[in-house]
């Protein structure tokens, strides 16, 4: 059985525990609010995004399923952004060559790809 002075020591450390757990998650909350916060401010010298049209590539053919997805995407997506977004097709090697031009075009922004798991999750571990 414990005696009374262990209890009370056991009971200021658990004490100092919680409240070392409670300010590292404050901590982690700020840090996570101000992280959010940071990109809502504009820089100066950007000009709104997008200001040209979007490439949205399917490494898939004609009417398959990502491409029907792409094109249902296309449409809300365009109204939203004030911009045209372009479906492109690019089939080939079980959607890798979408993905390879998705990967090599220019960083600007414009460009996004659509994929599925085999693609993005298991390719990459081969």
């Amino acid at each position: 059985m414990a005696t009374y002075l262990e209890c009370r020591t056991n009971r200021k450390e658990d004490a100092a525990m919680l409240r070392r757990a409670t300010m590292l998650r404050s901590l982690r909350l700020g840090t996570a609010l101000l992280g959010a916060l940071l990109p809502a401010v504009p820089a100066g010298a950007q000009e709104a995004w997008p200001s040209r049209p979007i490439t949205l590539l399917s490494g898939f053919p004609n009417a398959s399923g990502i491409d029907l997805y792409a094109r249902k995407l296309a449409e809300p997506l365009s109204r939203a952004l004030g911009q045209p977004i372009v479906v492109d097709n690019r089939s080939g090697a079980g959607g890798n060559i979408g993905l390879d031009v998705v990967a090599k075009a220019k960083p600007d922004g414009t460009t996004f790809g659509m994929a599925q798991t085999s693609n993005l999750a298991i390719n990459p571990t081969l």
